[in-house]
């Protein structure tokens, strides 16, 4: 089940908050005259088919989604729909995301009412389920050169489809054999993250923090899949310099666990927004990832999360790489938004289940996608 492990109780240790700005990641020929007095009717066109592309509509960017068993991978896409209304109250943003069939209006209805109304987190997912959503919006125009007014420039438009499957994490473990692991990854299905052109990974610090030698770590669910995507495209030529050519968001899940978030906090890799949510600075997060795994490092059972970082060193393009701290339900906040170092988790347990407190503020669940939009369709970095 997609749910939190059990965080320690906040410090009550009085901090300093940093505050920080807003972040900026041929007209068809006409037809042939006939001699007929009435015109032959024109036959309906054919309904549109989830994988048809509107005109003028960029073609889409095919994101993988990979996670471990319990890493928050069906919440991360429950929470997207509220990512998307949060990121519209951004001065300059508007964004807007459609579903594509039938499957994804379910998905995202459905789980959205489970985090809203239920205050639960989503049911862990069984089953392979194909997702397919529009997404476009408008971002604020990126600051000109000196002596030259922003206001002048256009604001940019982004459109992309977010093409993913949500499957159960012991999918990734590859491991068909193992009676123990009743989910197996289809030559299909393998295919389609091979030719992805992104993948994100979401890495779960609480899999690690605790783990006894007999638990999975995050390095066995991303290991075996990234070995295998490597076979698949050497036998064809896709590989750049004996790389995984993907676009990859490594997402620290979870951001919001006071496990994971007072020991960042205090060792100032976190800024506070002006709108008061917590944040790590984008130009810090791929050090709020290494810093998270020398943590875990120093009372690890084994050393596979320093394989994990040898393994994205190796086998995947360094400049093809970006980090994030993400949380898919955010904060606790108190009465107009304020943030309490004292007071920030934003679930709780109740009748020995785990419930939502409050408003569902997604942190780092929309931007790694449009960072990674940005760049392949501008070259952004």
């Amino acid at each position: 089940m997609t749910q939190p492990a059990q965080g320690t109780s906040p410090s009550q240790q009085t901090v300093p908050l940093r505050r920080r700005g807003p972040s900026g990641p041929a007209a068809p020929a006409p037809a042939a005259l006939t001699a007929a007095k009435t015109p032959a009717p024109t036959p309906p066109a054919p309904a549109p088919t989830p994988s048809a592309q509107p005109p003028n509509r960029p073609n889409p960017i095919r994101f993988g989604l990979c996670g471990a068993t319990g890493g928050g991978k069906t919440t991360f896409l429950a929470s997207l729909k509220i990512a998307v209304g949060e990121a519209n109250q951004r001065p300059g943003e508007r964004w807007a995301i459609t579903s594509t069939d039938q499957a994804s209006l379910n998905f995202i209805i459905d789980r959205e009412q489970e985090l809203i109304v239920g205050r639960k987190f989503p049911v862990a997912t069984t089953t392979d389920t194909r997702l397919h959503w529009a997404i476009d919006g408008t971002l604020p125009p990126p600051p000109g050169r000196p002596g030259f007014l922003r206001r002048n420039r256009p604001p940019e438009q982004v459109s992309f489809t977010l093409d993913v499957e949500d499957r159960p994490g012991g999918t990734f473990l590859l491991n068909a054999n193992d009676p123990n692991n009743p989910f197996t990854l289809s030559d299909a299905a393998l295919d389609q993250l091979a030719h992805a052109d992104a993948l994100v990974f979401l890495f779960d610090p609480m899999r690690e923090i605790g783990r006894s030698d007999t638990e999975n770590s995050n390095w066995l669910y991303f290991n075996k899949l990234i070995q295998t995507l490597k076979m698949r495209l050497w036998n064809t030529g896709g590989l750049v310099n004996g790389r995984l050519p993907h676009h990859v968001a490594v997402c620290v899940t979870k951001f919001d666990n006071p496990a994971v978030f007072l020991p960042a906090f205090h060792a100032r890799l976190i800024d506070i927004d002006e709108d008061g949510t917590p944040r790590v600075p984008a130009d810090r997060a791929e050090e709020y990832f290494s810093w998270i795994c020398e943590q875990i490092d120093r009372q690890a059972v084994d050393s596979s999360t320093e394989q994990f970082r040898n393994l994205l060193a190796s086998e995947l393009l360094k400049e093809h790489v970006y980090y994030f701290g993400t949380s898919s339900v955010g904060f606790w906040t108190q009465p107009g938004g304020r943030f309490n170092i004292n007071d920030f988790q934003n679930f709780e347990r109740v009748n020995n289940e785990w419930q939502l407190r409050g408003k569902i503020r997604p942190v780092n669940v929309l931007e790694p996608l449009v960072a990674i939009e940005r760049t392949i369709r501008l070259g952004h970095r």
